[in-house]
């Protein structure tokens, strides 16, 4: 039986290796020799009689043990240290902010880190959608320019549709903030590569039903813009824009123990699309936003199954997969009391990590105006606490 100071600290070491995926990392955000940490996890492992980590030349792999003890302890850990942290009174921030974001994570996450802020008088407005409706109600006004071009054969520019997806290579919170940029390319950490989902960009008709001119950008009336701040499970690219990461997602495969049973393991460690093919999809949307890229980034095809069910809303998707309708992509964090709870599986283990940065977007030049400013601080100070979610 675990308990005391000693054994919180070992749990706090193990944490840090698991999100961190390098004992090199992780002693450095705890402030402690590698050697050092390397003696906590043996103790852990010791006490538990389980191996929790598997080194490589890619960093510190988790074993099926880490997995299931990260999913007991990371909740409660994160907790703990918001009460332990010294207590503080926030400085007095009124006025109003209007934050948009995704309805998952403003529920689990954003709110919770934010209580403090509304108790001491600020009102926050939010506003709940997909990622380039809240990013295009955020951008600052771009008069129409009327431009005459010279057209041979009039087309039409195939829209792109947009989504929550797994997405854009990011970094930690408080990086140099990205300002209308393109996409970045694959990142390597210290665990090793990292497969990070491409976004689904938002975009919008480049031309008008003619083909003669361009329509003017979609965007809400100077000050008058709906959104101060967005949460943006994409990489911003609109102008006027600037971005900085806020935290990093992963995304697990998971299932009933029953979807577990029905798959062959040694057809899945070979071709793991043909393995799955059989199971039901639960998705976000009908173009599969999560779920198809998981299927092209970790098994470089597309998802042959059947699709049974659609639903914007990943706590429906959760429970929809639950209840046995099919399987499904879910960041960790939405589907952890599930794991938890042994209501669902982890289907399928990669060797690399799927990850999506998620941004914390405002208008250029405008990221020290309050209450924005405040607000601002206090999530990319919250986000350090919840790791990868």
């Amino acid at each position: 039986m675990m308990g005391g100071v000693q054994e919180l600290d070992l749990l706090d070491a193990f944490m840090r290796v698991f999100q961190r995926g390098s004992m090199t990392a992780a002693a450095a955000d705890l402030g402690v020799s590698q050697p050092a940490l390397t003696d906590r996890i043996s103790r852990l492992e010791a006490r538990l009689g389980v191996r929790l980590f598997e080194r490589s030349r890619r960093g510190t792999r988790p074993t099926v043990h880490a997995e299931r003890l990260a999913t007991s302890v990371g909740e409660p850990l994160s907790r703990l240290r918001e009460v332990m942290r010294p207590p503080s009174e926030p400085a007095p921030v009124s006025g109003l902010l209007r934050l948009g974001g995704p309805a998952e994570l403003m529920a689990l996450r954003v709110l919770p880190a934010l209580a403090p802020l509304l108790g001491a008088g600020l009102r926050v407005d939010i506003r709940l959608g997909q990622a380039h409706e809240l990013l295009a109600a955020l951008a600052p006004t771009v008069p129409p320019v009327s431009v005459r071009a010279s057209v041979t054969s009039p087309t039409l520019a195939a829209p792109v549709a947009a989504g929550p997806a797994v997405g854009a290579a990011g970094s930690s919170p408080g990086t140099a903030p990205v300002v209308s940029s393109p996409v970045a390319e694959p990142a390597t950490t210290s665990s090793g590569p990292v497969h990070r989902l491409s976004p689904m960009a938002s975009s919008f008709p480049e031309r008008s039903a003619s083909g003669l001119a361009p329509a003017p950008i979609p965007s809400p009336a100077g000050p008058g813009s709906e959104l101060d701040l967005v949460i943006s499970a994409v990489r911003p690219k609109l102008p006027g824009i600037t971005a900085v990461p806020l935290v990093d997602e992963e995304f697990v495969l998971v299932g009933t123990a029953s979807h577990a049973r029905s798959i062959d393991p040694a057809e899945l460690a070979n071709d793991p699309v043909a393995a799955l093919a059989h199971l039901p999809l639960v998705a976000y949307g009908v173009d599969l936003p999560i779920v198809r890229r998981y299927w092209l980034t970790l098994f470089g095809r597309r998802p042959p199954n059947r699709v049974a069910l659609t639903v914007p809303d990943l706590r429906a998707v959760l429970a929809a997969v639950t209840a046995g309708t099919g399987i499904s992509v879910l960041p960790r964090y939405i589907a952890c009391p599930a794991l938890e709870a042994a209501s669902v599986q982890v289907l399928h283990r990669g060797e690399e990590l799927p990850l999506n940065t998620v941004y914390l977007a405002c208008r250029t030049g405008e990221e020290l105006s309050q209450p924005l400013g405040a607000v601002r601080e206090r999530l990319l100070r919250a986000a350090g606490d919840w790791g990868t979610l």
